[in-house]
């Protein structure tokens, strides 16, 4: 396949429920090729040039449908720095938007407790977790952020929409379908594999109770924000005939990939929808169907399709939910950037290299141990050592200053925070290297 034309809105095969890499194009000059065929060809220009470079040519994002036949077993994922360092993988946070769920359904999701990993580790080989899970009745609409190291499980009859990165690593810890059996289930491995399996995720899952004010959100509609996350952004645009109030319809939503530098997903979730690209073609997508947006495409606008039958059963509504990557932002990557004298500490550090002492209202030297209190007026100091450390880490990454799942009864967000407003990063840092973790992920979750 040559690189002889210009990329356009992508469709997929009747059918298809998870856009991700294998997804197999139907339209147009590049149909029976997958989206990582087009990636090889097409480079930068389809899923962006930062985002090309920074994931090596791999398409970062899943958006798929989630429709277990049986009780789907407990799992859990890695954060991006775990992942990489033991699987050279990304690691996974996602988001669950119900779509459908019986009065039976529940989602499993953290726990209802705070545990502990020898606990976990006997309720995962016996069979005994349960009672220690926190459970949840999922409404059509509800909107789950489920972040690494969360554990979760769906059980009964359920729709959601999962959007999530693109990670190759979960960990399967417990079978909701068996557990009375006194074990936990084996999938066909032998009994030691999945002990194994069960220990390598100690580290790795989160055993604080789930914060359900934080992460869970009842009733997501209409014109509103979900995710603004340093891992994807989701919006949901509710589309007719209104102005755009916000919780009203629109009569379209206009997207530029280009502005954004990166692709889109789109999912119709209700109605029927189309894109109208800037030459004037238009391509229908009705619901349950994906398109992707390519992301050197200039502005295009979607808009609901006026029809009758099966497609506008839901109140005449057209849902339409859209994910794209954030922008990357530069990062000063302070561990290379030295003093012309080698003092052997990074700019910013907070150490004057012409006196080896700490800059204005910190006192600490050069031989301090990993935490002290040096009378600058907070608590504890990290050791210079330290601060080389977690400069290193996290020279890049991605940066939003927004919030997840904005709640429609909150009202809309006046005002963007700073992360040093949300999170104090170096306070993070220490506290997860005193508990042996480190949440990347989390770091720079916004709410």
């Amino acid at each position: 396949m040559e690189k002889s034309k210009k990329i356009y809105p992508l469709k997929f095969e009747q059918g298809t429920e998870v856009l991700d890499e294998n997804a197999v194009v139907t339209n147009g000059f590049l149909a029976e090729n997958t989206v990582d065929d087009i990636i090889d060809t097409y480079l930068g220009d389809l899923v962006g040039n930062d985002i090309f470079q920074y994931y090596k040519g791999e398409f970062p994002l899943k958006v798929s449908y989630i429709t277990p036949d049986v009780d789907m077993p407990l799992q859990a994922h890695p954060n991006d720095m775990t992942a990489l360092e033991r699987y050279d993988a990304l690691g996974c946070a996602k988001i669950w938007y119900v779509v459908e769920a019986d009065a039976n359904a529940r989602i499993c999701v953290g726990f209802n407790k705070e545990m502990d990993a020898s606990r976990f580790y006997e309720g995962c080989i016996n069979g005994t977790l349960d009672d220690d899970l926190n459970f949840i009745t999922p409404l059509p609409s509800d909107c789950i952020y489920i972040k690494p190291g969360t554990v979760y499980a769906a059980v009964g009859k359920i729709k959601v929409v999962e959007i999530a990165q693109n990670s190759r690593v979960t960990y399967h810890l417990y079978d909701m379908a068996k557990k009375s059996s006194g074990k936990a289930a084996l999938r066909g491995n032998a009994e030691s594999d999945y002990q194994m399996e069960v220990a390598e995720a100690i580290d790795v899952v989160d055993y604080a109770p789930f914060d359900t004010d934080r992460y869970l959100f009842r009733n997501i509609n209409g014109n509103i924000t979900i995710a603004d996350t340093s891992d994807f952004i989701v919006k949901m645009n509710l589309l007719g005939s209104g102005v755009g109030k916000v919780g009203g319809d629109c009569a379209q939503v206009e997207i530029s990939p280009e502005s954004l530098e990166s692709f889109v997903a789109l999912l119709c979730l209700k109605g029927r929808a189309t894109v109208k690209a800037p030459d004037g073609s238009e391509y229908d997508f009705a619901s349950g169907e994906f398109v992707l947006l390519p992301a050197n495409m200039e502005q295009v606008a979607v808009s609901a399709v006026t029809c009758s039958g099966p497609e506008t059963s839901n109140n005449g509504q057209t849902l339409v939910l859209q994910a794209y990557m954030p922008q990357f932002a530069d990062q000063e990557d302070l561990y290379m950037n030295y003093y012309e004298d080698e003092s052997g500490y990074p700019e910013g550090s907070g150490l004057d290299p012409e006196d080896d002492e700490c800059d204005d209202d910190c006192c600490c030297d050069d031989d301090c141990s990993d935490e002290h209190d040096c009378g600058c007026g907070s608590e504890h100091h990290e050791c210079h050592g330290h601060h080389h450390e977690h400069h290193h880490e996290h020279h890049h990454h991605h940066t939003t200053d927004n919030y997840f799942a904005q709640n429609p009864n909150m009202g809309p967000f006046t005002q963007k925070q700073s992360n040093d407003d949300m999170f104090d990063l170096e306070k993070i840092h220490r506290e997860e290297k005193e508990r042996g973790a480190d949440n990347s992920n989390e770091r720079f979750f916004r709410r």
